[in-house]
């Protein structure tokens, strides 16, 4: 038998505005990953990113680049 659940509004989301504090930002590590096939470029990335983690500076952001 069908159990009725109760129904809640969800109001629209909006972006609130960007913030005009100055911001004390940590600087992040930018691996380039092109170099993952050229000589000695899986060595290279690993020690760049070795060294991001231990110093805990690195996101992982994605850059696609079409080739088709």
């Amino acid at each position: 038998m069908p159990v009725a659940t109760p129904r809640f509004e969800v109001k629209p989301w909006t972006r609130p505005a960007q913030t005009k504090e100055e911001l004390d930002w940590a600087p992040s590590q930018i691996i380039d990953l092109s170099t993952f096939d050229e000589p000695g470029g899986k060595e290279k990335l690993a020690a760049e990113l070795a060294d991001s983690v231990k110093n805990g500076e690195y996101d992982i952001c994605l850059y696609l680049q079409g080739k088709n």
